[in-house]
């Protein structure tokens, strides 16, 4: 469910209403940062298993983008967020292994220093 907003100062933005079983507070919060370049993100969390997002688009930005696009725009990276945690842990057992025969070789006690 999406619901467009404009607040009282005439700053045009989106509230976006997303549940939490489907996307994840961790990767909403991650899309967050990766917009927070360019947009004041603000998230609020509801009882009823929802998180509030809502999005404001800072300084010479906020022609650039229509409400529509920048809501396409952040879900699709909420969707590339979930995909990388998805990832990390499905890779986090071969990550470790890598990890420590690196570091194995270099603090090895049988090599002379």
């Amino acid at each position: 469910m999406m619901q467009y907003l404009k607040n009282e100062a005439n700053s045009e933005g989106i509230e976006l209403h997303l549940q939490t079983s489907v996307y994840p507070k961790d990767a909403v919060i991650k899309a967050c940062h990766v917009f927070s370049r360019d947009n004041h993100c603000e998230i609020k969390e509801s009882a009823d298993d929802f998180l509030a997002i809502t999005i404001r688009p800072r300084g010479k930005n906020k022609i650039d983008k229509n409400e529509e696009d920048l809501a396409t725009s952040f879900l699709n990276e909420v969707l590339n967020q979930i995909i990388r945690i998805k990832l990390a842990k499905e890779t986090a057992e071969i990550r470790k292994l890598i990890v420590a025969k690196a570091f194995f070789g270099v603090i090895s006690p049988h090599k002379e220093v």
